[in-house]
């Protein structure tokens, strides 16, 4: 193999290098959202740079082509791996998936698969010439499979850069200086690619986008070595959210959801994937009306019943969401589960009222009133701990073994009592045998 090192092949390594050592800086942060994606694209552009810089030195036409057809598993791969960074960045994980990842990865397969059988079609290349200006330059006439891929790659980028500009005005200080700094760092390939694209060449026939990335790779080493890049996540407040014990439910203008956390998916047992962009009143139907009473009502809290089984109490605050012109642009709605507070609640209610009703027997038993108005006394207090179809307290006297029933309720009325001479081990077992019935009872001794 005939070499010939020209100054364009060591600007290529020179980047590739940079772009090396900016994938080992980043390693040692890559607890940080979209470092792992944005380390990988560091050495695809290394890759890619490194087989720029080769295919800049050989000398010879098939030489020249073999390394373009291995610059490209780094070309296809760069864009791709860009968009990905921005959505880690940005922790929209609902098009981070597998699903989504095996998606994103088709087309670039694809296309390294063409460029490597391009010899068989010409759709990425179609004619070979030696530049007259510039040594050693083969220039490329470029196919429809190209300009394909071309679109497709710019697409990408514009709309990771898309996702940086919106998070730049979300975002406050000094998160926006980190957005910034990979927004500048992104405009010099992205700029250089589109001359090449467009013919407009400081150096025809030279694609200069990967030694474009020196300029990305300066720009992000002295954002993290100066400015910290990715030691402050953004994101953490996002992060902060998905991991709430909350679950909370973003509506749009028309009461569609746009998001929606973990447990919020738990609470209304759906995933994000089916309910975004469902109307709320669809997915919550088996909820009741509570929707028609917040519009009726317009509380911005209340407690609802899920239809889970078994059921949980949640209280819901909801807050209208505006604006930068102060205009309502839809509603976020937390929901926390009190179950267990309700639960105590209850509890303490119907011990309290217990101990009142005790209190009340008490003072029923110690006015002084006559036998069968105490005895009425006692049933209206018991009858509010639980339903009573039978009521009657027995008095017994030990010492001439009788058990005397004054009153007694049953079927919505008052009886008198009935008594009875028992021997002492019968009227024992008949006393326990009361004690223990079903029915609503009290037995009295005396003496």
């Amino acid at each position: 193999m005939n070499w010939d090192y020209t100054p364009y092949a060591a600007f290529f390594h020179i980047t590739t290098i940079i772009s090396v050592g900016i994938a080992l800086l980043l390693s040692r942060r890559r607890n940080a959202p979209g470092t792992d994606a944005l380390i990988l694209l560091m050495l695809a552009v290394a890759e890619w740079t490194f087989a720029a810089g080769i295919e800049a030195a050989t000398v010879g036409e098939a030489q020249k082509i073999l390394w373009a057809k291995i610059e490209y598993l780094g070309a296809v791969t760069a864009p791709t791996l860009f968009m990905i960074f921005t959505l880690e960045y940005r922790r929209m994980r609902r098009f981070l998936t597998s699903r989504y990842l095996l998606l994103y990865s088709v087309i670039p397969l694809a296309a390294l698969v063409v460029t490597m059988t391009n010899d068989w079609h010409g759709l990425i290349w179609n004619s070979f010439t030696y530049s007259l200006t510039e040594p050693n330059t083969l220039i490329y006439g470029h196919g429809p499979g190209y300009f394909a891929l071309i679109i497709y790659d710019y697409d990408l980028v514009l709309l990771g850069m898309e996702i940086m500009v919106h998070a730049w005005f979300q975002e406050k200080q000094p998160y926006r200086r980190q957005i910034g700094i990979i927004l500048i760092s992104s405009i010099f390939p992205f700029i250089s690619g589109l001359a090449y694209t467009l013919g407009f060449n400081l150096f025809p026939g030279l694609d200069i986008t990967p030694v474009s990335f020196l300029i990305t790779g300066i720009i992000l080493a002295v954002g993290v070595i100066q400015f910290g890049l990715f030691d402050l996540a953004p994101i953490a407040r996002h992060l902060l959210i998905e991991n709430m014990d909350d679950g909370i439910l973003v509506l749009d203008a028309k009461d569609r959801i746009v998001d929606l956390n973990p447990m919020a998916e738990s609470i209304i047992a759906a995933s994000a994937g089916e309910v975004l962009g469902q109307p709320i009143s669809e997915v919550l139907a088996s909820w009741g009306s509570f929707l028609q009473r917040i519009k009726e009502t317009n509380q911005p809290q209340i407690e609802i019943l899920s239809r889970e089984n078994p059921a949980r109490y949640y209280d819901l605050h909801i807050k209208t969401l505006v604006n930068k012109n102060q205009e309502p642009g839809g509603r976020l709605f937390a929901f926390r589960d009190v179950t267990r507070y309700r639960l105590t609640e209850d509890k303490l209610a119907r011990q309290n009222e217990e101990l009142k009703i005790i209190e009340r027997i008490n003072l029923a038993i110690t006015a002084g009133l006559d036998m069968q108005q105490t005895i009425k006394t006692l049933h209206e207090q018991c009858s509010h701990v639980a339903p009573i179809d039978l009521f009657y307290v027995a008095l017994y006297d030990e010492e001439r073994s009788l058990i005397t029933i004054p009153l007694h309720y049953q079927r919505g009325h008052y009886q008198t009592g009935t008594c009875g001479t028992l021997t002492s081990d019968r009227a024992r077992s008949e006393m326990s045998s009361t004690l223990v019935r079903p029915s609503t009872c009290m037995t009295t001794e005396t003496r």
